[in-house]
């Protein structure tokens, strides 16, 4: 499962221009931890080169998300 669409455009045009590769592949590296103002850090890295990056997301907006995070997390964890 892809996961860039956790990243708002200009954060995901960020993300994929400071990567090795030309389009990045995003999936969660861990679950989210609390920040600041309500907001939940997701560690993201990109399958094909490997890039490492943070987006951060409104609490609400992660417990949209939060089940699918956990599940790739547990899989890649277990595999």
């Amino acid at each position: 499962m892809n996961f860039n669409h956790l990243f708002d455009d200009r954060e995901l045009r960020l993300a994929n221009k400071n990567s090795k590769c030309a389009q990045c592949h995003w999936l969660p590296a861990s679950e989210g931890q609390a920040s600041a103002a309500q907001n939940i850090a997701v560690q993201m890295y990109c399958k094909n080169c490997n890039y490492r990056t943070t987006v951060f997301m409104h609490v609400d907006d992660y417990k949209k998300h939060q089940k699918v995070i956990t599940q790739e997390v547990n899989r890649v964890k277990t595999s």
